[in-house]
């Protein structure tokens, strides 16, 4: 089962040493996505994450920069999936109904689906899903290992998410709203820690 870090929106200052402290803890995936920002901002943000880390970080926007940087892959959603480069990496999409999901899943290493769960980081983005609709996509195999769940994912609801088939969980708001308030790392490397800890006992 995958943990998988979104970037929150906007760069901040204790941004590059948070993210360099969640890679020195086992982070596989991060998700480089920022919307309003600059092809130069997100080349100053690479350029102060060391190099061997590269390799698990997936862009959202300026795939040329993969021409630059060993990163991971690119991640394509409505906005960007016209955009395209000669690209034969890592892929991943946003997707937010199951027909999505159906259309897209052969073309890509995973698909993120959302919101599962009532958002943490937008307050009113509300779970586009019922239980019962979660549990009928999983017996039909819909959801399965190549789909992750995002939206309100914190660690009280990791089980939850694997009883649907899940490959995964994408964690944003958990993880970025009360680090940009306290500036605390030691409580945002407890929470991912804590993260980690129920996926690996909801595997076992």
């Amino acid at each position: 089962m995958k943990l998988i870090v979104i970037a929150n929106p906007s760069f901040f200052k204790e941004e590059v040493t948070a993210v360099r402290l969640l890679f020195e803890n086992n982070l596989m995936y991060f998700h480089l996505r920022k919307p309003d920002a600059g092809i130069v901002e997100f080349q100053q943000f690479l350029n102060k994450i060391d190099a061997k880390y590269h390799k698990h970080i997936i862009l959202h926007d300026y795939f040329e920069l993969c021409n630059h940087y060993a990163v991971k892959g690119i991640h394509h959603n409505a906005k960007n999936q016209s955009y395209t480069i000669d690209f034969n990496g890592f892929k991943t999409r946003a997707c937010h109904t199951f027909d999505e999901i159906i259309a897209h899943k052969n073309n890509y290493d995973y698909l993120l689906l959302s919101p599962i769960f009532h958002s943490i980081s937008k307050k009113a983005y509300r779970s586009a899903f019922t239980e019962n609709e979660l549990t009928v996509a999983a017996k039909q195999k819909i959801i399965d290992d190549k789909v992750i769940a995002m939206g309100g994912i914190e660690v009280v609801n990791i089980a939850k998410v694997k009883t649907w088939n899940f490959g995964g969980i994408a964690v944003l708001g958990y993880l970025w709203n009360e680090f940009l308030m306290s500036k605390n790392y030691q409580l945002l490397l407890s929470r991912f820690n804590a993260l980690q800890n129920e996926v690996k006992n909801v595997m076992s």
